[in-house]
């Protein structure tokens, strides 16, 4: 596999750490090179409906910037059990770091279970806090634009795909990959997952984490069929895939 796909898997964890009380892992990267340990926050990077092992790529790049970031296996359907399990992933990779202050990085449907997770963290007593969330930054986030997912244009998606897997063949052909292996190990997960995604309105449990003090900005690809652009908020280039496969638009979001 390496040798087929060299330019996606030079990248790898520095730890792979257990959840306590879980069977799931944590992957740290640690900040590298001249920039190394300049990363004001820890920054989370986790996956939507893709599935696990799809983000460590943009985790890798990330890290090379300064970074410290982690990122976690999830293939829980439920929003609430994901949403804790996010917690317990944080907990860990903030013990592990050392660090007091984490920036969540979501694609796509993993906006609710960040939602609730903050909201499961905030309303804790301040001297319960184990670590301080200073911003959640979505991209092409399911909820997050206001407009229903409409099944009849995601087929429009395709020449977006199409020029992904021009410009990154060796991440295109291993996120797809990995996303299908992930979906055939748990495909009655993955299809509960996604059928919790389609009506989603996710603006008033942001709305509910931004009055608790919580920042939210949110990032959309001006060729996503999938999530639309509403026009008002972070509009980048690319299509719904681009943030995991092209690493350009996290780095840019995390500059």
């Amino acid at each position: 596999m390496k040798l087929i796909l060299p330019d996606f898997d030079r990248y790898h964890p520095d730890e792979v750490l257990r959840i306590p009380g879980t069977k799931r892992d944590v992957r740290v990267f640690n900040g590298k090179g001249k920039h190394a340990e300049s990363s004001e926050h820890v920054i989370h990077v986790m996956h939507g409906l893709l599935g696990e092992g799809t983000v460590d790529y943009i985790a890798g790049h990330l890290s090379e910037q300064g970074h410290d970031v982690y990122t976690h296996d999830e293939n829980e359907w439920h929003p609430k059990r994901r949403s804790r399990n996010v917690h317990l992933a944080t907990s860990a990779a903030m013990d592990y770091f050392k660090r007091p202050t984490v920036e969540h990085f979501v694609h796509s449907d993993a906006v609710r279970a960040i939602v609730d997770s903050v909201v499961h963290q905030t309303d804790k007593d301040p001297e319960e806090l184990k670590y301080k969330i200073v911003r959640v930054t979505t991209v092409d986030g399911n909820g997050t634009n206001g407009i229903p997912i409409n099944l009849f244009e995601m087929h429009q998606e395709g020449r977006g795909i199409v020029e992904l897997a021009k410009k990154s063949p060796h991440t295109s052909a291993r996120v797809y990959g990995r996303s299908i292996m992930n979906f055939l190990n748990s495909p009655v997960t993955s299809t509960l997952q996604g059928a919790w995604a389609l009506r989603y309105d996710g603006r008033p449990d942001i709305a509910v984490i931004e009055n608790a003090g919580v920042p939210v900005r949110s990032a959309f690809q001006d060729q996503d069929f999938v999530i639309r652009d509403p026009g008002d908020g972070i509009t980048m280039p690319g299509s719904h895939m681009s943030a995991v496969i092209v690493p350009d638009t996290m780095i840019d979001l995390a500059a």
